[in-house]
């Protein structure tokens, strides 16, 4: 006999038996039945309370974060960098093969560091199942190239040129160009 509960109970007429399992199911609900609610009798009610469990949905496969961490200026990989999932877990990248992370699907703030660098971030989108590039651009910091022009005995003024920047040197003051870290060529042009 099947019954539907509108007001959490149902009432079944059944014929006198010694035993009977009793079933319930709710759709969101784990299915559960009872055998031992004891004997049906003429003119008698049997009472028996079966419980549900809220159904508890398989959380969705992971997906995988992965890719490469790039300098902005050459496109080069930047080995040692680490990449950290904000508030989670992080990896030293090796600048040959990808990083990756196993990752819940949804949206996450991925952040690339290494020494010399400006911080990159990227917001990675991850799917179930799937393999999300999320490759991070980081920026080379500048550093601070200076020094004074002589000619051999004093400080003279001149025009010192750093790759395309050029500056007026005074003589007197020390001359600074911002550069990329690296090599530079410096030349000198002094009047006379």
């Amino acid at each position: 006999t099947t019954g539907t509960a509108e007001n959490s109970f149902v009432t079944f007429t059944l014929n006198t038996c010694s035993s009977f399992t009793a079933t319930a199911s709710k759709s969101g609900y784990t299915t559960a039945s009872r055998s031992d609610c004891g004997a049906v009798t003429a003119g008698n009610t049997t009472w028996c309370s079966i419980a549900l469990v809220k159904s508890t949905p398989e959380p969705p496969a992971n997906g995988k974060a992965e890719g490469a961490v790039k300098n902005a200026a050459t496109s080069a990989n930047v080995a040692g960098a680490k990449v950290t999932v904000k508030n989670g877990a992080s990896v030293t990248y090796n600048g040959t093969s990808n990083w990756s992370f196993s990752l819940q699907p949804g949206d996450y703030q991925i952040i690339a560091t290494a020494d010399g660098y400006d911080d990159g971030e990227i917001t990675c989108h991850v799917e179930s199942n799937k393999t999300s590039n999320c490759t991070i651009t980081i920026i080379p910091q500048k550093g601070k190239l200076t020094g004074t022009v002589t000619d051999g005995t004093s400080s003279i003024a001149a025009t010192v040129t750093v790759g395309t920047q050029t500056v007026a040197y005074n003589g007197t003051d020390k001359w600074v160009v911002m550069v990329d870290a690296g090599t530079h060529v410096v030349s000198a042009k002094a009047d006379g």
